[in-house]
């Protein structure tokens, strides 16, 4: 190996992927065995060089850490996440009313549905009364700061929306506690009925999440006017669904001026486990884990399929085709 590039040692060093295999005992195990030495103590050695000289950014989900040279601790900024979330929750009903069936049983052909899908359904269908009431109560402090969503644009733009899909939602469950029948033409009216509200809802959540990225960045580097920054560092920590068109992914691409196939400035690091398990939990095995996420992987091309007429749309992220035209007017972050 005659070159260690940054993006390597970024993963090897900032995400713990390195981890050295037994030893063998034979002469070429031997050989093997001092360069994945000498691979560590490099890649330790440009860990320091990085956190001394260039500015470092890990970002996982909605928080960024950031390392300022010849600093251990970060400074950290979480973003506000009620746009987010409340936007997140709404898109999510289709998915939740289709997994629920196919976990069920066939939804292809049509079916009659059982006694306990009734039961369910009469649970959601209160779950979604409530939540009307809930998303015209919520207010979002960090409307204030997206310009587009300002003198009451939100409310016409994903407010109403929203509530459009959960009305329309709502009779369709009604309509199907009568007929207790699943069928293919249900199917398609609630993806009918629910497309509007998703897609003002994914447009709500990304621009949430890219303007209030996009103003700490710009806030960081106004503090902060003598570092390195065409030298900056971004590690991403996401998960296998969906790493294509990775909204964080094409934010810090746009803002260094890095491509997903050269990684010279972002790394994607992508990892089974996001989350911690609850206090006193048990976190899976890594079998159990990589075959969570091949079931998940096929699901998933289900649920794409009836969504977006498209297997292998939920393979990108959802909010993937929002970034370019969210941050098309952009001024550049940095001068090329």
């Amino acid at each position: 190996m005659f070159h260690i590039s940054r993006s390597a040692i970024v993963i090897a060093i900032l995400v713990g992927l390195w981890t050295p295999g037994p030893a063998r005992a034979d002469a070429l195990g031997d050989l093997n065995d001092i360069f994945k030495t000498s691979y560590k103590a490099a890649a330790e050695a440009k860990r320091q060089d990085l956190l001394s000289t260039a500015p470092v950014f890990v970002n996982r989900f909605g928080t960024i850490e950031f390392y300022k040279p010849g600093t251990l601790e970060p400074k950290r900024f979480k973003m506000a996440e009620g746009i987010y979330n409340d936007a997140k929750t709404v898109a999510h009903i289709p998915a939740a009313l289709f997994t629920h069936f196919t976990a069920a049983g066939p939804v292809g052909s049509g079916r009659e549905i059982s006694g306990n899908e009734i039961e369910w359904l009469g649970t959601y269908l209160g779950k979604l009364e409530s939540s009307k009431a809930a998303l015209l109560e919520k207010a979002y402090p960090e409307i204030q700061d997206i310009p587009e969503y300002g003198e009451g644009n939100y409310d016409s733009l994903v407010r109403i929306p929203q509530l459009t899909m959960i009305d329309g939602t709502i009779a369709l469950v009604d309509q199907l506690l009568t007929s207790r029948k699943l069928t293919p033409q249900w199917l398609n009216d609630l993806k009918a009925t629910t497309e509007d509200g998703i897609k003002a809802s994914l447009t709500a959540a990304a621009t949430s999440q890219l303007t209030q990225f996009h103003a700490q960045m710009i806030k960081w580097r106004n503090e902060n006017k003598t570092l390195e920054w065409h030298e900056a560092v971004v590690v991403i920590i996401g998960i296998h669904q969906a790493r294509r068109k990775y909204l964080q992914r094409q934010f810090f691409d746009k803002l260094l001026y890095d491509d997903p196939e050269l990684e010279d400035h972002v790394v994607f690091a992508e990892t089974l486990t996001p989350f911690a398990p609850p206090q006193g939990g048990r976190a899976p095995g890594p079998v159990q884990d990589a075959q969570l996420l091949l079931a998940k992987v096929m699901l998933d091309k289900d649920l794409s399929s009836y969504l977006f007429g498209n297997r292998y749309r939920l393979q990108w992220d959802l909010l993937g085709a929002q970034p370019a035209g969210i941050m098309s007017s952009w001024p550049q972050f940095l001068p090329q």
